[in-house]
């Protein structure tokens, strides 16, 4: 089989995260148990797990010229990502800071640098890369801001034009700060759907998540395959023929963790492209999600075997027809 290859677009951030067991009110003080600094960004680390499970990954994306850019090129290089298609820019590097609770979390985001992405200056030939490549995958954020925004939208133009495939996670800022280009973004580009449960339902508009708002939302948007994350209760999928609800079977496991989301999206990405059935996609990507989990510390190893991932064990599956 050829060389699978993702172009992936979005913010590259050093991720600041503190553990707590509650988060203070205004005035209060509380006891952090842990803090952990690496590399972040959704569209970043969905990068390095696509790497991990062999896909030749191509992060699009800038840094600041500061010692915080040095150190994220350096990491991102030694995943094995290929970092010619960063550029760098007189910003700070984008840096978010997280409060995690273990069961939810809250951020704040700086995103500097990774606003100023601008096509004109990518030294590498982002057609030709696309071309190359069985997929983009573009975060949400990107279409924040120029000139990032407008850049996503000359890239997915290129995508489309060249028959490449669109996935898409808008994340939570977007689907709250401006649905209506999202649903236009969505409508005019994206073949894979990646989104969680409040981003579903602020961007369409729904109040609940079942059959029938999922049957319509996939076909009012010509959508191949709709997937909505729902953090400690699984996930669920639909595509043309079927719809696959997924959810842990122990508690131990429905854990929420920083980035289990963006390692859902690698591990669903590549079972896609690797020609997996929805079924097997889901289990891939929720078993990758658990392994981000158990290993928020460090993403430290130097390869993650796709088979392995394909074990549905831990997870109860309910498979639906799509209606007639």
């Amino acid at each position: 089989m050829a060389e699978k290859q993702v172009l992936v677009l979005g913010d590259i951030n050093l991720d600041i995260i503190v553990m707590v067991d509650k988060l203070p009110k205004l005035g209060e003080d509380v006891e952090v148990k842990d803090v952990i600094e690496y590399i972040g960004g959704s569209a970043t680390t969905t990068s390095i797990y696509l790497s991990l499970l062999g896909v030749k990954t191509i992060l699009v994306g800038s840094v600041g010229n500061d010692v915080v850019g040095d150190r994220l090129l350096g990491e991102l290089k030694e995943y094995g990502i290929d970092t010619s298609c960063i550029i760098r820019v007189s910003y700070p590097t984008g840096r978010v800071f997280v409060v995690d609770l273990g069961y939810d979390r809250a951020m704040m985001s700086y995103r500097g640098a990774n606003i100023y992405l601008n096509k004109n200056y990518v030294n590498c030939n982002l057609e030709e890369e696309l071309k190359k490549s069985n997929l983009i995958h573009i975060s949400g954020y990107t279409l924040l801001k120029d000139p990032q925004k407008t850049t996503t939208i000359n890239i997915a133009d290129l995508a489309k034009s060249n028959g490449v495939q669109v996935s898409f996670d808008p994340g939570p800022i977007l689907a709250r700060r401006d649905r209506e280009n999202t649903l236009r973004f969505i409508e005019e580009y994206v073949d894979l759907l990646l989104l969680n449960e409040l981003e579903f339902k602020s961007i369409f508009n729904y109040r609940v998540i079942d059959k029938w708002s999922l049957e319509e939302v996939i076909d009012n948007y010509d959508l191949e395959v709709l997937v909505v994350k729902r953090g400690s209760k699984g996930s669920i999928a639909i595509d043309s023929s079927s719809i696959i609800e997924c959810s842990p079977k122990t508690i131990d496991i429905a854990k929420v963790s920083v980035g289990a989301g963006d390692a859902f999206n690698a591990g669903f990405i590549t079972a896609h492209i690797d020609g997996y059935d929805l079924r097997g996609s889901i289990c891939i990507a929720s078993n990758l999600a658990l392994l981000r989990v158990k290993r928020l510390k460090s993403m430290r190893t130097k390869s993650i075997d796709l088979k392995e991932l394909f074990d549905c064990g831990r997870f109860t599956l309910r498979t639906f027809p799509r209606s007639a």
